[in-house]
Parts: structure tokens; sequence; C-alpha cells
């Protein structure tokens, strides 16, 4: 794997976790965890999501919006940077397109051990974390109404974050509103060192994540050509 593909990993990795301050006492810290991730893992059970936001490393805003539902298995992602696309990704009828900066390719869902018996859903890397464990991974955690606010353990995270061996985070901080036990937004904000082959570089990562539907009825929009996906590059050889 090489380095880009770690630093996406990683990036993804706690994007997902914001798919995831004052101290306060450590039963109020366990009870504000616990509702956090009681609510992301209704998340990522969800049967169908509409999501939008921003993502900004380094000084690079990328804007993005996502659909899916989970049964049939429909995806549609899409990212754009300074207002212009850049990156679109769908999953209809078994199969999956990917468009990056004008390149098309297509490929069967099953090489992403997606299989039409499996229903879509959104990762959850935390599952075989115990509520302890889970804990850990904050310093701090602050309750304001329906507005949850954590800091987190660098220590904790960094170790989480191991298997992707291109980020080091220093410091960082997560804000999400939860109403009723549901997800509603999430902001997160990161700072530390990634590495680039020999050399390493400070970065900031700032994330802003709206949850638009969730478990309602999810229209996942699709481009008219996707049977003909790829074909021009192909044509164009």
């Amino acid at each position: 794997m090489n380095t880009k593909t770690r630093l996406l990993c990683g990036v993804l990795s706690l994007s997902s976790l914001g798919l995831l301050g004052g101290c306060q006492n450590t039963g109020s810290k366990a009870a504000a965890v616990d509702t956090f991730f009681t609510a992301y893992n209704r998340l990522c059970e969800a049967s169908s999501l509409e999501a939008e936001g921003t993502i900004e490393f380094s000084g690079l805003e990328t804007g993005f919006s996502a659909a899916y539902t989970s049964k049939p298995q429909a995806v549609a992602i899409k990212a754009t940077s300074s207002g212009l696309p850049l990156a679109s990704f769908y999953i209809r009828d078994g199969k999956t397109y990917l468009d990056y900066l004008g390149t098309r390719s297509s490929s069967v869902a099953a090489n992403l051990g997606l299989t039409d018996d499996n229903e879509f859903h959104l990762p959850n890397p935390f599952l075989e974390l115990s509520r302890q464990e889970r804990e850990a991974l904050f310093d701090s955690a602050k309750v304001e109404g329906d507005v949850y606010t954590f800091t987190f353990n660098p220590s904790k995270i960094n170790t989480l974050l191991d298997s992707y061996g291109a980020l080091s985070i220093e410091q960082g901080m997560l804000e999400a509103e939860i109403v009723d036990g549901q997800m509603r937004s999430v902001d997160l904000d990161l700072h530390g060192v990634y590495d680039i082959q020999s050399a390493s570089a400070d970065f900031d990562l700032e994330a802003e994540i709206k949850i638009l539907a969730m478990d309602e009825n999810v229209v996942v929009a699709f481009p008219d050509d996707l049977s003909t996906w790829g074909q021009e590059q192909s044509n164009d050889q």
C-alpha cells in the first residue's frame, strides 16, 4: 500500500469516526461516549442515508455529497474542489463506477466484497472495541443540550491508526449534534504529522458533515450514461 493510499485510509477512518472542551467527571464522560457510539452504530446500520459536507486538508478543501440505500445496493458519492468535479463513485446493479478527474473505470461490486445477498452499510471499525476502549479514545467530554464535544486522546487514536502507518495525531476535537439518539451533524478538527515517503509534514484536517436523511425514502441519483461508462476512453486509444 503506497503512502497516498495509507494517508487516504487514515483520513477516511477518522472521518468515519466523525460519522463519529471542558472536562467532566468519569460517569458523565462515559455516558456521553456511550450516547455518541450508540448514535454512530445506528448510523452505520441505517437502511438508507443522505449526507453532505466539506473536508479541508492542509488548505485544500473538498466538498462532497453522498447517498445510499442498503437494499437494493445503490450508492452515489460526488466530490468537488473549488466548485469543479473532482471524483464520483457509484454502485448499481452489482457494478461499481468511478470517475476521477475525468478518467472513468468500472468493475463488479464483488471485488469490494459486496454481493447481491449482502446489504450495503457504512463500515464500522469500532465494533470490536470494548466500552472501556471506546471511552479511552477521548480525554474529555462536554455536553451542552444536543451538542457533544470530545477531545481526543492522541496516544489511543494513534494506536488505532497504527496499521495505516502514515498519520500521527497530536491533538484533535470532535463535535456531534445528536437528537433523540440520531446523529444530525459532526465537526472534526485534527492536527498532526503525516509521512511522505522518507519525509514528514504537518497537517490540519477539518471536516463538517451534515446528515440530511436516515432510514427514509432516500433517492440515489445516477448519471444517464452508466451503460457506456468508460467506453469513451477505450475508443480514444
